[in-house]
């Protein structure tokens, strides 16, 4: 065979060897672009305004390994505001016959303080929604009103849960006029309902000073 047509059916040989190599080579990076598109396809239908309600997107992101753990954080989330409500329940109340640092602790910051004609002192406190009015005499409270920071009405509940924390003991209605009236099954307190110092609030007294 001629020198020369060995010489081109090699050179042809080698040149669709050449081009298949090429071919493959673009044909698994398609494919390799192919996969990382369909992973990553909800994030392009998150941009294109498809369905993006919360559960389809946690499945869809998990291909792209953008998978926020939502359910996590709500978990947490309730665990503070447990913890926020338990704090509240064990510090928002003092009660009666508690002394002026248990006082502080419970109601918070100190808005007034005044010496009362008859020796006892006169506190005003805020924190959170309420304002609380404390009377001490040899600093332990014997009197104590509860009011909205707002001046709105105390719900019934919340007269309740005030009630509660200043005497183990029953409390019953003992209404007489135009103020609701409360007193205990001991007898040992009693509490009223109405306007003070311009505003709703419940005042709870110790009856045997």
């Amino acid at each position: 065979m001629p020198g020369g047509l060995i010489r081109n059916g090699v050179f042809n040989r080698r040149a669709a060897s050449a081009i298949s190599g090429v071919e493959s080579c673009a044909k698994a990076r398609d494919n390799d672009s192919a996969v990382m598109l369909r992973s990553c396809a909800p994030l392009a239908g998150f941009a294109k305004g498809t369905d993006t309600s919360e559960p389809r997107i946690q499945r869809q992101q998990s291909g792209c390994g953008f998978r926020p753990n939502v359910r996590m954080e709500r978990m947490k989330q309730s665990i503070t505001l447990v913890l926020a409500f338990c704090v509240i329940a064990s510090s928002a109340f003092a009660n009666l016959g508690a002394d002026s640092e248990r006082i502080e602790e419970a109601y918070g910051t100190i808005v007034q303080r005044r010496l009362r004609d008859d020796g006892t002192v006169s506190v005003v406190y805020a924190k959170g929604r309420y304002l609380y009015m404390v009377t001490f005499a040899n600093q332990r409270s014997i009197s104590e009103s509860y009011s909205r920071a707002n001046g709105t009405d105390l719900s019934e509940k919340e007269i309740a849960e005030f009630l509660k924390a200043n005497s183990a003991a029953k409390w019953v209605p003992a209404n007489t006029g135009t103020k609701r009236r409360f007193k205990t099954s001991d007898g040992t307190a009693e509490a009223t309902y109405g306007i003070l110092n311009g505003r709703p609030a419940l005042t709870v007294r110790d009856v045997r000073r």
